[in-house]
Formats: C-alpha cells, structure tokens, sequence
C-alpha cells in the first residue's frame, strides 16, 4: 500500500509537527534528522538522493537533508548509535505512506516486545 508517498521527503521535516507523526517528539526528530544526515554524508551522498524501496510494491522516493557542521558530527561520533536514530528518522519518514501506519509511542525496554514504537 503506497498512499500518495511524495517525490521529495526532507529530514527536516523530522523536527515539524505532522498528522502522520502524532507521537513522534519533535526534539526527537531533530535527534534522527542529525544522525541519518551524519551517516549519508559519512558515505559521500550528496545533499539529495535517490531511495530505491523494494517490497511488496516497489517505490523510489527522493530524500534531502542540509549540511551537517563539527558540532553535529562530534555528537553523533557513535556510529551505532548514529546508524539507529537515523534509521529511526529515514522510516518514520517513509512508514506512514507505505503502511498507512503512524507512529503512536515509544516502546518500553524490557517488556520483551521486540520493537521500538507503537504504531496504529
């Protein structure tokens, strides 16, 4: 189920309060924004590319972000870390128009649930 994904989807919109992320923090967001834009730039894309999505119904969707400073670097010096809040932000950004689903909340850890968040 692909609903009306747009051509362009912008990081920055991680930090903008959105129907499709009503339990999405906007502090958050800035967080994920900073990361995936670390991990893009740490594998030399430039400042607009191309995401390839494969699955039931294959899409492309065009991704864009800002130039990141020392500061933002330095603080996503983790690259774990990093890789998981941007992937975080890179899917809350594209779920809602594959799945129709959106992010509820944040799951607990420990509960055995096996998932990051909620969604509905």
């Amino acid at each position: 189920m692909i609903n009306n994904i747009p051509e362009l989807l912008q990081l920055d919109d991680l930090c903008r309060s959105k129907p499709e992320r009503p339990g999405w923090s906007l502090t958050f967001g800035a967080t994920c924004r900073d990361a995936a834009a670390v991990c893009l730039d740490d594998q030399n894309h430039p400042f607009r590319v191309n995401l390839q999505i494969n699955g039931i119904q294959d899409t492309e969707v065009e991704l864009q972000w800002n130039p990141i400073n020392d500061t933002i670097r330095r603080f996503n010096a983790d690259q774990e870390v990093a890789t998981e809040y941007g992937a975080y932000g890179i899917a809350a950004l594209i779920m809602p128009y594959l799945t129709g689903l959106t992010v509820i909340e944040r799951s607990i850890k420990g509960k055995n649930f096996g998932f990051d968040f909620w969604l509905g």
